[in-house]
């Protein structure tokens, strides 16, 4: 069986089970809508992809009810939660694929999706909401789910000016970065990189108006792909600056945070970037 058959049949398989899924939501009286959300929704499954969904409730979901979906489905649970953080969940397999499912009030995606509107305190949490209802499939209830599409339709410029501000320093051990290359201080020297990566990302996300995906920037070549301004040959070389721990990785890593504040000052030019751009070069 060749690959391309391979992944059709696991495609299927995992078509067949969300809708399944979504069916059995969609008959409960207090559930307004289904969707969606992961790697499946924006295309990317591959053969380890799990399914993510949103079930969204006009009142609190019993856990009677949302053992009895498990139940129903023929699932095996892995974890079952209590109300945490606006949002109750639970995962378990059925024929061997992983459901993780987020259950929100409706009422409370809709206070949510305005925060990300008005908000310019930087919430990945509320930015990864937003971004699976702006990459969520409906399975049902589709005229809710289209009119919170509409909420992040636009991205908001006092959070797209946060999102770059927010990130326009260094901490101290910046300007160690040779010291610990020299010292072979690899733990040291890697964090340093990783979130100074982080940094450089979530300003090119402010950038180019887009919501983070996911905490931990997973599906990071799609999210890349859709950057419409971001310094050339961008993933190689973050890849190449994570996986070589050398000179020469430092000194790019240092010229990808100089062609983004270029593209800062062209692109968003009342933003003062001036103390950030000589911190760059900053060693000791």
């Amino acid at each position: 069986m060749n690959q391309v058959t391979v992944e059709g049949k696991m495609k299927s398989h995992l078509e067949e089970i969300y809708k399944k899924a979504a069916t059995l939501y969609g008959k409960h009286p207090n559930v307004d809508a289904v969707m969606l959300a992961g790697s499946v929704s924006r295309k990317l499954n591959d053969q380890f992809s799990d399914i993510e969904i949103y079930i969204l409730w006009d009142r609190e979901p019993a856990d009677i009810d949302r053992k009895e979906f498990i139940k129903q489905l023929n699932g095996t649970v892995i974890s079952f939660y209590d109300y945490e953080d606006e949002e109750w969940s639970e995962a378990y397999h059925v024929d061997g694929i992983k459901i993780e499912v987020s259950n929100f009030l409706s009422s409370s995606i809709r206070r949510i999706l305005k925060e990300a509107a008005i908000n310019t305190v930087i919430d990945i949490d509320i930015q990864c909401i937003a971004s699976s209802v702006k990459d969520g499939v409906p399975l049902y209830g589709e005229s809710l789910i289209k009119e919170f599409k509409q909420e992040v339709e636009v991205y908001p410029e006092n959070l797209r000016r946060a999102m770059v501000e927010s990130q326009l320093f260094f901490s101290s051990r910046w300007s160690a970065r040779y010291t610990f290359i020299n010292r072979k201080d690899f733990f040291l020297f890697q964090k340093v990189v990783m979130d100074v990566i982080e940094k450089m990302l979530l300003m090119l996300h402010g950038l180019n108006g887009m919501y983070v995906a996911h905490p931990g920037f997973k599906w990071l070549s799609y999210t890349l792909s859709e950057m419409k301004y971001k310094p050339i040959n961008l993933e190689s070389r973050i890849h190449e600056i994570i996986y070589s721990q050398t000179m020469d990785g430092v000194v790019d890593l240092e010229r990808l945070l100089a062609e983004t504040v270029d593209l800062i000052k062209i692109h968003m030019p009342s933003i003062d970037v001036s103390s950030f751009e000589k911190a760059i070069k900053i060693t000791r």
